[in-house]
């Protein structure tokens, strides 16, 4: 099973970390030369103790085989770092295994410090992204409803006739009881329309706004309205 076949890993590389760092401290003049196998050793206790951790119970489907394994491999692996503490305390002076431990820790943390800040850094760079596509976003939408309440008012401006100011220029009377008011406005706008005789024709009023082209003239209106009513 591969939770056994990684125990195995890990308690392989204490023992041939352990065996290298035996066959040279000796003879090395210096840490350095001896800190890789250091640091397979502490990489394979990690392994033997992850391993443990990971099935804290039996179970099922475990054998109480596997499990007395995993207590003897972390047990031996606290063993071989035990003896290796004592080899290099020997060789390189009293207190040297510990500041192997400590300055590994504190690297471990920085480390981990290092991890945090990144993941902090990425949070905000994620922020920032996401604030500046709403900006973008608030921003068109806003350009968009701008841009329709103006299209709404060209519309609506648009839809209101243009008025200009119309005079009475000349009345005909048709009958007794009613006569025709016409009116004159701006560019030749004109306007006509019947009224009772007794009301008669107001002198002003705002009319639409319609311009008649060059020729179009008063005189050949009247003539027109009095032509349809013989």
């Amino acid at each position: 099973m591969e939770p056994i076949s990684t125990a195995l890993a890990g308690i392989a590389l204490v023992k041939g970390a352990t065996d290298a760092i035996k066959s040279c401290i000796n003879t090395c003049n210096d840490i350095s030369e001896i800190a890789g196998y250091i640091d397979n050793l502490f990489e394979g206790q990690a392994q033997v103790n992850k391993e443990r951790n990971k099935k804290s119970g039996v179970g099922a489907m475990d054998g109480i085989g596997g499990v007395a394994t995993e207590m003897i491999d972390a047990k031996l692996a606290q063993e071989k770092l035990y003896e290796v503490s004592m080899l290099v305390d020997l060789r390189f002076g009293s207190g040297t295994w510990r500041s192997i431990v400590e300055e590994r820790a504190r690297r471990i943390q920085a480390q981990k410090e290092r991890a945090k800040q990144q993941a902090l850094e990425k949070a905000a760079q994620r922020k920032e992204i996401f604030d500046g596509l709403s900006m973008l976003f608030y921003l068109i939408m806003g350009v968009l409803v701008v841009g329709l309440i103006a299209l709404v008012a060209f519309k609506a401006s648009a839809s209101i006739p243009k008025m200009t100011t119309c005079r009475l220029a000349h009345t005909e009377v048709i009958s007794k009881k009613e006569v025709i008011c016409f009116y004159q406005g701006a560019n030749n706008t004109q306007e006509s329309h019947t009224s009772a005789m007794h009301v008669g024709c107001v002198r002003t009023y705002r009319c639409e706004y319609n311009p008649k082209p060059q020729g179009y003239s008063l005189k050949g209106t009247l003539d027109s309205i009095k032509d349809a009513l013989k």
